[in-house]
């Protein structure tokens, strides 16, 4: 049977509706600026595609703000890290084009451990940042507009209906209601109950990666997970055998037995905990780098004293 033209077109809106709705992602990702040209050209690999280049100094990115504490401290934000710094100094020394997955990643600028990686021209990092907030999200989309994909949706383990709490007063305190604990609503989410917040739909992580890169397997030099509670769902949700890393940054969870889970996860998925890092970070994060770091990066990354730090 011959179709007419304009129920072949119907025909096709119809299928795009399906696959829409089947991908369960926020409809406000197409507003993403990034060009499908380069999205379909990332490399197909399970190794790093970053090459070896002249060490920066940090004192440079610093006084360019570039750098997350100064940053951070340029906008009268409290309670800044260095995590971008000890990345710079100590894991990725003298390595250019790497790539990185920022889940959390706010407005790309602010209290951002990638931004430095993007914004500086010798460095030439490239990425895919996931932020919920609709508010970060279409700064995110600014500031990031020539990164790999900015993507405004939930994550977690498994496609559901879960609620968000918007923090008007602080674009870093929102989050999913399901995954936060009772202590963290009463601090930040005072006066809210679950019927206040918006429902919405979350994904699971490795779907949002692959409809993103449309990449078989991939290789993040870099993965900073920050979502307030929603880590450890988020990380169910991801093929680890499809998805590699070189560094993971996981916030800490108030619940210690979600920590013990995240940690016997990517453990088991061959990923090390750091804990004798040298670099002034605090404590509200974890780090792990795969088991085969040095094999991976010992051709890239400028040798320093504190070799010993990428794995324990």
């Amino acid at each position: 049977m011959k179709l007419s033209k304009s129920t072949a077109s119907i025909a096709v809106l119809h299928l795009f509706v399906l696959l829409v709705s089947d991908a369960a992602i926020n409809l406000k990702m197409l507003r993403d600026p990034r060009s499908i040209r380069l999205k379909q050209n990332i490399f197909q690999q399970r190794h790093t595609s970053a090459e070896s280049c002249p060490p920066i100094d940090v004192a440079v990115l610093e006084s360019q703000n570039l750098l997350k504490a100064t940053a951070i401290a340029h906008h009268k934000v409290a309670n800044c890290q260095n995590e971008d710094r000890c990345l710079m100094q100590h894991f990725f020394a003298g390595m250019c084009g790497g790539q990185y997955l920022d889940i959390g990643a706010h407005d790309g600028v602010q209290d951002s451990i990638s931004h430095v990686f993007y914004a500086s021209p010798e460095l030439h990092w490239h990425g895919v940042n996931i932020e919920l907030d609709p508010d970060n999200f279409d700064q995110l989309a600014k500031n990031r507009r020539y990164d790999l994909a900015n993507i405004h949706a939930a994550v977690c383990s498994d496609q559901a209906t879960v609620h968000y709490a918007h923090q008007q007063h602080s674009k870093t305190s929102g989050g999913i209601w399901e995954f936060t604990t009772e202590t963290y609503r009463q601090q930040w989410w005072p006066n809210m109950t679950i019927f206040e917040a918006i429902p919405m739909q979350c994904t699971p992580l490795q779907r949002i990666i692959d409809q993103s890169v449309k990449c078989d397997n991939m290789h993040f030099d870099l993965m900073s997970l920050n979502l307030n509670g929603a880590e450890y769902s988020s990380l169910l949700g991801l093929n680890f055998e499809k998805v590699t890393f070189g560094v993971i940054v996981v916030r800490k969870n108030e619940n210690d037995d979600v920590n013990r889970r995240v940690d016997e996860l990517l453990r088991s998925k061959g990923y090390d905990r750091v804990n004798d890092i040298a670099c002034d970070v605090g404590d509200s994060k974890v780090w792990y780098v795969d088991s085969e770091f040095n094999r991976l990066y010992n051709d890239l990354i400028v040798q320093h004293q504190n070799h010993h730090l990428r794995g324990s």
